[in-house]
């Protein structure tokens, strides 16, 4: 009898050994999801803060934005800025990559500004910020190019063509005016009227001068004309 209930003690103590594994196998520590108790550090930077001082500003304005960031892992880090919404965006401000200034230059009534911070190895986090624009002075609408016109339409080298860019804007801006061609050896020479040049070329061909036009809101429209050349 003593032997049959050894053996049968034996044979449960076994059994309780098993299961005792198999429970610390699959359970879970106060760590990280493997249970490790001292999981790894996060490795991805870290964007702290970024803020726009101030947050909102009349049109023509400027905004200070400024993004707080770290590695986690003492690496150092790399800074790209984006923004969407219209006007212009000037980083590197004081030397410091992480600053930037925001100018309400365009005519849209917000922007959104993107601060994107990389490490060493690529890993990238990013965050953004959003500026208000009070006191737009009109809607936004696109200028129109009504002409682009010559004095000449044949030329021989070196002869001088007097070139017209008509434009409108329904929002009664003021409108710049920038030329261009295509091709080289050419020549603009400017006039007392922005939308008015003097053109020549050194070389026979065919060329496309291109006119631009640019409102307040920074708003573009193209056209151009082409001329050729003897």
């Amino acid at each position: 009898m003593k032997t049959k209930l050894c053996v049968c003690f034996l044979f449960l103590s076994m059994l309780f050994s098993i299961w005792s594994c198999d429970s610390d196998t699959d359970a879970v520590g106060p760590g990280d999801e493997t249970g490790d108790p001292n999981p790894a550090p996060a490795t991805n930077p870290v964007i702290t803060s970024i803020t726009a001082t101030p947050d909102t500003v009349e049109w023509q304005e400027s905004s200070n934005i400024l993004c707080v960031a770290e590695s986690p892992v003492g690496q150092d880090l790399s800074v790209g800025w984006a923004f969407s919404g219209g006007g212009s965006l000037l980083s590197g401000i004081g030397n410091n990559a992480l600053a930037a200034t925001f100018s309400a230059t365009s005519c849209a009534d917000e922007a959104v500004i993107i601060c994107r911070v990389s490490d060493e190895e690529g890993r990238v986090t990013q965050d953004s910020v959003r500026i208000v624009v009070l006191n737009i002075p009109h809607e936004d609408n696109q200028p129109i190019i009504e002409s682009v016109g010559s004095d000449k339409d044949t030329l021989v080298v070196n002869d001088i063509a007097t070139i017209t860019c008509e434009a409108t804007d329904s929002d009664n801006d003021i409108l710049g005016y920038a030329f261009g061609a295509s091709g080289t050896g050419f020549t603009i020479t400017p006039t007392d009227n922005a939308n008015v040049i003097q053109w020549s070329a050194s070389s026979p061909g065919t060329y496309q001068i291109t006119c631009t036009v640019t409102d307040e809101c920074l708003n573009e429209a193209v056209g151009s004309i082409f001329l050729s050349v003897n």
